[in-house]
């Protein structure tokens, strides 16, 4: 992922960007940092956002490391942006293999989708700005 993340502790929000080549390192290497960030709370909501992914270098094998390890809780809403067939493909392969997580993980095409899915609509923006580079994380 281009940075690793962005929280957003007003709205209780992860923000994941990935850009470019995904590789089987890149999301695992993501949720360690995240897990060990001190402002990251595992109820937090989070939104993935795969529309500046150029290539998806993943394995199968990949995918079921990535599923078996996950820093969110109870209830946590996660929603990924899924623009291409590749990207939603994984993502809902993915999805599949996290049997027995307590979060709540969905997969949409559109950012508008997977925000109003998140309940952020009114905040939708805001979000859009962050997710572009546009605004840095606390500002209005």
């Amino acid at each position: 992922m281009s940075e690793p993340f962005i929280i957003d502790i007003a709205q209780q929000l992860v923000l994941s960007r990935a850009a470019g080549v995904f590789t089987d390192a890149i999301p695992l290497a993501h949720d360690k940092r995240l897990q060990a960030d001190p402002r990251f709370v595992p109820s937090m909501r989070q939104l993935v956002d795969f529309r500046s992914v150029t290539v998806m270098d993943t394995t199968p094998d990949g995918l079921r490391q990535l599923a078996s390890f996950n820093p969110f809780g109870d209830g946590a809403r996660r929603a990924v942006i899924a623009p291409t067939d590749i990207t939603y493909g994984l993502a809902r392969m993915y999805e599949m293999m996290r049997d027995g997580h307590r979060d709540v993980f969905q997969v949409f095409r559109t950012p508008d989708e997977a925000i109003e899915w998140l309940g952020l609509v009114d905040e939708r923006e805001h979000i859009l700005s962050l997710l572009d580079g546009q605004v840095e994380p606390g500002q209005s």
